[in-house]
């Protein structure tokens, strides 16, 4: 597999030596192409289709930061390395303010510099796509599962609920429960129970799965969900909260409270037809 890079310089020189340096990086081996127009650099770097993108700071009458800045505010995401033939502290600022993965000085850079800037960069991208997947993954769960999930911090706050859950708490979008408590939400009855479990999840650092919850809203209504917690960890395995996920059981839960209160009703009348029939027998 080769790796593609796009050198943008208007000196010819550069690219020459560039493709002398540049052979192969981590068994890849590398194809440059050149582009000696700012412009044609710009349509390049939004292609995206190479995997680094070597921007010279001077191209003619045009500031290389420049180009990178355009690239960045149409969308790209592409990695760029700003080459300069002087070292400036203000430039380098300003080059990775505008989103340059490195700065390299070209009198000053050997291709083993170079190397470990591009595979740097090659890097940063690569967790950045991670990173970019996990978060679609955690939004498409949020947004699109029909259980309420939740995360909050050590007091029981909110700091992030799915959709679900907030229709569940009828509030027009998700963020709106960020900073808030079940006791915004419900009678004192199931917010303390609910606070408990979570700091006993914290203490005990264990789980509590598929509890049946009856929770008690203050418009008088009764619902009851089957809901798991867990302790909510930090990079470095401290618990720091707690998440869950809470499935809705309500019409289930009636039905069985219906039926367990048939039973005590036909058990009563049992009961009563045979202390009738022992009295009849008795007289």
């Amino acid at each position: 597999e080769s790796l593609r890079i796009l050198l943008i310089d208007d000196d010819e020189n550069s690219f020459a030596l560039m493709k002398e340096l540049l052979g192969e990086i981590d068994g890849r081996i590398v194809e440059l192409d050149w582009a000696s127009d700012p412009e044609v650099g710009l349509a390049g770097i939004l292609a995206g289709q190479h995997e680094i993108y070597l921007l010279d700071y001077r191209l003619g009458a045009t500031d290389g930061i420049e180009v990178l800045s355009k690239a960045k505010a149409a969308g790209s995401k592409s990695p760029v390395i700003i080459l300069t033939g002087q070292s400036d502290r203000v430039i380098d600022q300003r080059a990775l303010e505008a989103g340059a993965s490195d700065y390299l000085v070209k009198d000053v850079f050997d291709v083993a510099r170079l190397e470990h800037s591009i595979r740097y960069a090659l890097e940063r991208q690569r967790l950045s796509k991670e990173f970019e997947l996990e978060q679609y993954l955690l939004r498409s769960l949020l947004e699109n599962l029909p259980d309420n999930i939740y995360f909050k911090d050590r007091d029981s706050k909110f700091i992030r609920v799915s959709r679900a859950m907030a229709d569940w708490f009828n509030l027009a979008d998700p963020s709106d429960a960020i900073g808030k408590t079940d006791e915004d939400f419900f009678t004192d009855e199931h917010a303390a129970q609910a606070r408990a479990d979570e700091v006993e999840v914290m203490d005990q650092n264990e789980p509590v799965l598929e509890k049946i919850e009856k929770e008690t809203w203050p418009d008088g209504r009764t619902t009851w969900v089957s809901t798991s917690k867990l302790p909510l960890r930090d990079r470095e395995k401290k618990v720091v909260g707690t998440f869950g996920v809470s499935r809705d059981i309500t019409a289930q839960q009636e039905a069985l409270n219906a039926l367990s209160q048939s039973e005590r009703l036909n058990r009563q009348i049992v009961d009563t037809a045979l202390d009738a029939f022992v009295g009849m027998d008795a007289e």
